[in-house]
């Protein structure tokens, strides 16, 4: 599982991967417990707090280890999912086991790694993902010092 979402062939978003993670996590509790449904005490606080972390863990992956292309193509999936979720109408929904609902979870949790970076850095991100790749090399170098020089 941990080889499929770090190699995300589908260049799915983080949230995505990890909402297949935790639904393998689940599965196999429930597989456990010979239960259908997920009737374990399981501390939910604990539970989002890892499913944070194994998403910021994979943008931070995917940052290092993929291609410009793949990063683009999966930067611009997750901020149509969170166009996408943002345009649906507010619900007024109740949820299994009594749980709150809270208004717009999903895009709540569908991040690019530049928002969790400082607001300079975030800029300074979103400048250099603007230079254009399909320049001569010596100017591409030129625009990135650029770039970086005005930190």
């Amino acid at each position: 599982m941990a080889i499929k979402l770090s190699e995300n062939q589908a260049k799915d978003t983080a949230y995505s991967r990890v909402a297949d993670l935790r639904r393998c996590i689940f599965d196999i509790i429930d597989k456990e417990a010979n239960n259908k449904q997920l009737n374990l005490p399981i501390n939910s606080e604990d539970t989002r707090q890892l499913l944070s972390a194994c998403r910021l863990s994979l943008l931070i992956n995917d940052y290092i280890s993929k291609s410009p292309s793949y990063q683009l193509e999966v930067r611009e999936k997750t901020m149509q999912a969170f166009a996408y979720e943002m345009s649906m109408p507010l619900e007024h929904a109740t949820m299994p086991n009594g749980k709150k609902y809270i208004p717009r979870w999903k895009a709540r949790h569908l991040h690019t790694l530049d928002y969790y970076a400082y607001a300079e850095v975030g800029k300074g991100l979103k400048r250099l993902e603007s230079v254009d790749r399909g320049k001569d090399v010596i100017e591409y170098i030129n625009d990135i010092v650029e770039v970086c020089s005005d930190f």
